[in-house]
């Protein structure tokens, strides 16, 4: 790189759109040492960064919405400029007509649950036994007003009782309780809120269900609610804050409530948050370039796992971090392995680790962590059409 020369803009960016992702690739620059990734819902303009892919000319855009199209642009960049952009690329990503298994908890039972959807608005919920790798498939529900509600996460409470948040585009949420056999008990309705949308779920030492809210101008808020569906007022409004968006909650048994804002330059901030929904501390993470963070649970050994995800290589890593903030050295790197990402985490009270990966065709690897992040065991399923 010349000192003080401006890298010549990207060219050649072309777009591949898939089940809740856009991959991108491009043409090296001369000039440039790094490049940005920017988007917009708006063709042709009001472009937002979304992330650097470091020096490589990939870069796979997971924080997307099935059904939105999205305009990106590159750019180049060395200590002393950014280039121009590059030429604009389309992508609108796409839910397959098969069965994507979308989020995972685990039971009192420590029996897995994974709930599973179809583009057309139906849910159902595994038990997986981790011994055999058998499951046992509750009850197909919906669709509902035409597959407008989506079932988007799940929460298991030591209650014995399993949490499931169906949504509304209209901000609207219908927050259900699962039998331990998966059968339906009752569903309370909140909202509509405009501009809100229910985005992840957990379960408190004290059986209130946590529920994170984020809206579009960046701000969250968590909700406690009671088993009677009643929310406490202990709801306090947090942002917005400036590239940071909050993108999964976890709950753990020492009754602290850990959450977690994601900024697209690679960096976490994670919070601890006290019985009321107030926040106690934070730390900060990172940047890690290409990195994200994805999601996060609390083990029997109330440390937070918190899974990171690579948009560049398709990489994933788990942290264990302590309740002062701090990581331990149990960081195992595992992939890429082609077609699949890694999606989501959660923890037993047998004192195993659940993630799950998934590849567009609703294929899912599902696998069992040691207390140190070291892979046991894997198992796959699907796809199912």
């Amino acid at each position: 790189v010349v000192a003080g020369v401006k890298p010549l803009q990207p060219t050649g960016l072309i777009s591949t759109s898939g089940n809740g992702t856009v991959s991108l690739t491009w043409d090296s620059s001369t000039g440039s040492q790094t490049y940005n990734v920017y988007r917009s819902t708006t063709s042709g303009s009001g472009y937002a960064l979304v992330g650097s892919a470091g020096a490589a000319t990939t870069y796979t855009d997971n924080t997307v919405t099935n059904g939105q199209t999205y305009d990106y642009v590159v750019t180049g960049v060395n200590p002393c400029a950014e280039s121009d952009i590059s030429n604009m690329a389309v992508g609108t990503p796409t839910k397959p007509s098969v069965w994507l298994p979308v989020d995972v908890s685990v039971g009192a039972d420590d029996l897995s649950r994974i709930l599973w959807t179809y583009p057309d608005g139906r849910a159902t919920l595994w038990s997986l036994d981790r011994t055999s790798g058998n499951y046992t498939q509750g009850p197909v529900f919906g669709p509902f007003d035409g597959g407008v509600w989506q079932a988007t996460r799940i929460a298991c409470g030591t209650d014995g009782i399993s949490r499931v948040l169906w949504t509304n585009p209209n901000g609207t949420l219908s927050l259900w309780w699962l039998n331990a056999d998966n059968t339906f008990q009752k569903n309370v309705i909140y909202g509509p809120f405009a501009g809100w949308v229910a985005t992840d779920i957990s379960v408190g030492s004290d059986n209130l269900t946590r529920i994170l809210w984020t809206n579009s101008d960046g701000q969250a808020i968590v909700w406690s609610v009671d088993a009677n569906g009643v929310p406490s007022n202990n709801q306090n409004f947090y942002g917005p804050y400036p590239g940071y968006t909050a993108v999964a909650l976890a709950c753990g048994s020492d009754g602290l409530t850990r959450l977690v804002w994601a900024n697209p330059v690679g960096i976490a901030s994670l919070w601890i948050m006290n019985a009321e929904n107030q926040e106690q501390s934070f730390t900060i993470f990172g940047p890690y370039t290409g990195w994200m963070p994805t999601d996060i649970d609390v083990g029997i050994d109330n440390l937070a796992r918190l899974l990171w995800t690579n948009s560049v290589n398709g990489q994933a890593i788990v942290w264990s971090v302590d309740g002062s903030g701090n990581p331990t050295n149990n960081q195992n790197f595992y992939g890429p392995y082609t077609g699949y990402t890694a999606q989501h985490i959660a923890c037993g009270s047998d004192g195993y680790t659940r993630v799950t990966w998934v590849r567009t065709d609703g294929t899912m690897s599902f696998w069992y962590m040691a207390g140190d992040n070291t892979m046991l065991a894997f198992n796959i399923y699907g796809p199912y059409d």
